[in-house]
């Protein structure tokens, strides 16, 4: 919960009531990693989940701090870069194509986003960066490791202009740049 004020001041959903979207200000100097907010039915199950087997809402392990679905409006104030959402099946196949990756291109056609994530995640090497264009790149200088590089260009990549917005619902998969 956002206390107005102070760390120990008056709650803000005591004085605005609840709120239904999560609220964050980012100035993304390198990029975030591939994320997703819990849809409510998740965050439902989990607070709950948690709250019977007795961890403490201060507790570092906690997940669920609340019941509540988060999902996020992203407003630009510069230009911002994000991927937001899986992509289309063929048109992910084709930008897999085009960066090269052609194993990667035939699993996702073979076996569709859940057997290609399967496999993407079972992957001990990190795909070639010879051919991928600059924000696949400081990707994979931010992670190099990080097995989602073959995840992200699933996604839809996006340019936002300053005062232009998107609409990430809860459960939707995305990454700021």
């Amino acid at each position: 919960p956002s206390r107005l004020d102070s760390e120990d001041g008056p709650l803000l959903s005591d004085d605005i009531g609840d709120m239904t979207m999560l609220v964050k200000v980012l100035a993304c100097a390198a990029p975030l990693s591939l994320q997703t907010h819990p849809t409510r039915q998740q965050a439902e199950r989990g607070f709950a989940r948690e709250n019977a087997t007795g961890i403490a809402l201060n507790d570092s392990k906690r997940i669920y701090k609340d019941a509540s679905d988060k999902p996020e409006l992203l407003i630009a104030l510069t230009e911002f870069e994000a991927l937001c959402g899986f992509d289309t099946i063929d048109s992910s196949i084709a930008r897999l194509q085009q960066f090269g990756w052609h194993d990667e291109a035939d699993v996702l056609d073979q076996n569709g986003i859940d057997g290609y994530l399967l496999w993407a995640f079972d992957q001990r090497t990190a795909p070639s960066m010879a051919s991928v264009p600059d924000w696949m790149t400081r990707l994979s200088d931010a992670y190099p490791t990080d097995r989602a590089l073959r995840v992200a260009p699933l996604l839809h990549h996006v340019v936002l202009q300053p005062g232009q917005a998107i609409s990430l619902p809860a459960g939707n998969l995305h990454a700021y740049l």
